[in-house]
């Protein structure tokens, strides 16, 4: 079973602003997710002059020996 009344030229006129307005849709959508991957896959830049641990001075980090920590003798109430 057909359309009772086709007229091409009318129906073109009548669906090229909505065929217009998901094609630019469609190409907004497709920049959105090719700027969004874009900068999820760039790669941030190393900052070189961080201190790594191997940097940090001797007297920042001052180990506690057995020899200098305070006797703890039986019946001294716990901290």
């Amino acid at each position: 079973m057909s359309a009772p009344k086709t007229n091409l030229e009318k129906q073109k006129r009548r669906h090229i602003g909505p065929i217009l307005g998901i094609t630019l849709a469609l190409v907004f959508a497709g920049l959105l997710l090719l700027w969004f991957l874009g900068s999820v896959l760039v790669e941030e830049p190393v900052d070189t002059e961080a201190a790594s641990p191997t940097d940090v001075p001797e007297a920042v980090i001052d180990p506690v020996s057995p020899d200098d920590s305070p006797a703890i003798e039986e019946g001294d109430p716990a901290d």
